[in-house]
């Protein structure tokens, strides 16, 4: 996923930080509640989604974890264009 011929893996520069941060029970493996959001974003139901395969979760966070980046840009895209038609 590129922005401008750029590589996405990070927020915006200007993107707002809470501090807040989720931590994962054990090392290596996806916070519950990241995990949970992916779920409820791809529709599944609890009984769903524990009869998919870890692969399959593991591709659901993935997704999930893009889309949120890239509204975050798509944010950060706004702002930038309502800030640039303000100093006109």
């Amino acid at each position: 996923m590129t922005k401008d011929g750029t590589t996405l893996t990070t927020p915006p520069d200007k993107a707002v930080s809470t501090g807040v941060g989720l931590a994962p029970l054990l090392p290596g493996f996806i916070p519950v509640f990241e995990e949970h959001e992916a779920r409820l974003a791809a529709g599944y139901q609890l009984p769903e989604w524990d009869a998919l395969e870890p692969a399959q979760r593991v591709l659901e966070v993935a997704h999930f974890r893009a889309r949120r980046l890239v509204h975050m840009h798509e944010e950060d895209a706004v702002a930038r264009a309502i800030e640039k038609r303000g100093k006109r």
